[in-house]
């Protein structure tokens, strides 16, 4: 099960999720916390528009499969 993204607004807690989501290969893990840093960190915070959004899911899945071969 996911976590809300309003308990990943500690940087700990993100990294932590992140080290294991790459660990277990878990796309939808990782594509959840892109979006948390965008929403959190990001230039534009909650502001980040719909088509960013598809833009740096895409480009995380194509590394993604660039990086994990099967």
């Amino acid at each position: 099960m996911l976590e809300p993204l309003a308990n990943w607004s500690d940087p700990g807690k993100r990294r932590l999720w992140a080290v294991k989501a790459a660990h277990e290969r878990d796309e939808a893990r990782l594509i959840e916390l892109l979006e948390a840093y965008l929403f959190l960190k990001g230039r534009k915070k909650a502001l980040v528009s719909p088509q960013t959004l598809r833009t740096y899911r895409t480009a995380l899945r194509d590394y993604l499969a660039w990086a994990w071969p099967e």
